[in-house]
Formats: C-alpha cells, structure tokens, sequence
C-alpha cells in the first residue's frame, strides 16, 4: 500500500497486470521458517466430485480433537440400506432434463438425466438395468440423496 503507483504524486498507477508487470521484481524473498517439531502426517482420502484425492493432514492439527474417532463409511452397509431401485440426485440443484422418457427401457450406465447446480451440469446415469419410472419433474428443484427414478 506504499508503493509509488498508489500513493503517487502523479496519479493512481495499478491496473490488472501491475503485480505481475511493476510490483513483482520489487519483493525479496522471505526465508522459510523452520519446521514445526512435529512433521508426522495422518493420510487419508475424500472424494471429490466422484474422483478420490489424497491428503495428508498434519497430526499436530488433529492433536486437540482429543478422543474423536475418524468414522468410515462402509460401502457394503451404505448400500444395504438404501433401495438399490432408486436413482438418487447426487447434488442439490436443478433437474435440467431427462435423457429419457418415464417408461424406457435403460441399461446400467446410461444417462438418464443431467442436473446442474451453479453453472455446472451433472450427469445422472442408470445405476442398472431396467425399465425407468420418473420421479421428479424437469425443471425442479432437488435435494443431494432426493429420489429422482426408481429402476424396475
């Protein structure tokens, strides 16, 4: 906020590239500080978006939750309690379209429908074989787990 180009006798001098353009060469690099004491990482993974990333999660960070156990899900028991019939929304948002009409005949993996929540489409593909009953209309508004099909 001292540089010359803003505070200038001259006038008000930052445009959108001024940091890469005017500034950058004026900064000297910082030393690093030294490590923490406690460099261990607990590993684990999340899934994004249906894609599933690692991360290691410093265990100093964690010390202070104390007795809190981490709580995996078990695919097997997730899937038990669920109709394995029902076509889930994965996301809350806006069922743009079906893909099919109630009544088809569609194969495991086919896309039925596409949702799309802030700008980004989501599709909604058969979960198996079967014929489709259409649950939600087009155009409405659903929440993350509601049913949008039933596969028969």
């Amino acid at each position: 906020m001292e540089a010359a180009d803003f505070i200038g006798a001259d006038g008000f001098k930052v445009h959108t590239r001024w940091i890469e353009t005017d500034f950058a060469d004026t900064l000297t690099a910082e030393a690093r500080p030294d490590p923490g004491a406690d460099t261990s990482l607990i590993r684990t993974h999340v899934e994004i978006d249906g894609k599933r990333h690692a991360l290691g999660i410093p265990a100093s960070l964690l010390a202070g939750l104390g007795g809190l156990k981490a709580q995996v899900a078990d695919p097997a028991k997730a899937a038990t309690t669920e109709d394995a019939s029902t076509v889930a929304a994965p996301i809350s948002g806006t069922l743009q379209a079906w893909k099919c009409s109630d009544g088809d005949t569609v194969e495991a993996g086919d896309l039925i429908a596409v949702m799309e929540a802030m700008k980004m489409e989501t599709q909604i593909l058969s979960t198996r074989s079967g014929l489709l009953r259409i649950k939600a209309a087009e155009g409405a508004y659903v929440n993350a787990g509601s049913a949008l099909a039933r596969i028969e």
